[in-house]
């Protein structure tokens, strides 16, 4: 590394932490004179238990919080983000089957989990249903090729209308693009952060009360998101691992042997060539005697 480059990042470096210095100087300043004046009074221990029972509080509260939104997420399974229903055309206890797979779902992301384990998670749901519909003669590798063949081509067919109905431009980004954006959003993230540090630190300066309660506003705020964002897992990995058991409902269930047009080819061979074969495309050319059919004709066919 060159002597400039070293020189560069040491300057961005100090940088950085000059401007975390000059925005934390003044709550600092404050904070040591009101302990002062605090200690010349002789309320400073009592300002100290004071502040020691309100963070117990605070703490307790959140806690009653989150075990009341345990509560009601026991009682009501209702969800921001509705998940795949069972066919039409499966048997009851194929829709048994998936009900129970549902459940233990529910209970497995009652908290969010961590995606690195979700291919683990999906497998063990697969494992589940599949000792479930085979009452534990079946493992989740017993199918053959051309069965995960067929299923990998169905799942792929509803993701693809999933995408065209959900995402919008999906059809319109190429791949390119968005690996693009996907090795930028480091940068971008950088510099957003960057950018917001330094607003807040000059809204501070010039409007210290606004700065405070705009602080205030955002902390509430972001204890609200987080709490939307860890529904919005918890939703997200729940239809994931609904639509691994969906698929290997249908994956053991013997479905997946012959597609349609085999299956109906195997029950009556003679059903399958029902639609006429396609012809060539006739154009008739309609219009007075003389006018020129013959003409147009001959210059169409060259």
């Amino acid at each position: 590394m060159h002597l400039g480059d070293r020189l560069r990042r040491a300057l961005l470096r100090w940088d950085r932490l000059g401007l975390a210095a000059v925005l934390a100087l003044p709550l600092t300043v404050s904070s040591v004179l009101g302990f002062l004046w605090l200690n010349d009074r002789g309320w400073l221990l009592w300002f100290a238990l004071g502040t020691a029972v309100f963070y117990a509080v605070f703490r307790l509260a959140v806690a009653a919080a989150r075990w009341r939104a345990r509560r009601d997420r026991h009682d009501d399974v209702s969800r921001e983000l509705q998940g795949p229903e069972a066919e039409p055309d499966w048997s009851e206890a194929e829709r048994a089957a998936f009900d129970r797979a549902r459940a233990r779902i529910a209970r497995r992301v009652e908290t969010p989990l961590s995606w690195d384990t979700l291919p683990i998670e999906a497998l063990a749901v697969v494992e589940a249903v599949a000792t479930d519909m085979s009452r534990g003669s079946r493992s989740a590798l017993d199918f053959t090729l051309p069965e995960a063949l067929l299923l990998i081509d169905r799942v792929a067919l509803r993701y693809r209308a999933f995408l065209l109905r959900h995402v919008p431009y999906s059809d319109q980004l190429s791949v390119r693009t968005l690996h693009w954006l996907w090795r930028k959003q480091d940068a971008a993230l950088t510099a957003w952060e960057t950018g917001f540090l330094a607003w807040r630190g000059l809204r501070l300066v010039l409007n210290p009360a606004v700065g405070l309660l705009r602080e205030a506003e955002r902390v509430l705020a972001t204890g609200l998101q987080d709490r939307l964002t860890e529904q919005f897992r918890r939703d997200a990995q729940a239809i994931l691992l609904e639509e691994a058991a969906q698929a290997a409902i249908d994956l053991y269930s013997g479905r997946l042997r012959f597609t349609d047009t085999e299956l109906a080819r195997r029950k009556d061979p003679g059903a399958v060539a029902l639609a006429e074969p396609e012809t060539p495309v006739r154009i008739v050319v309609v219009g007075q005697g003389g006018a020129g059919k013959s003409t147009l004709v001959n210059a169409l066919l060259g």
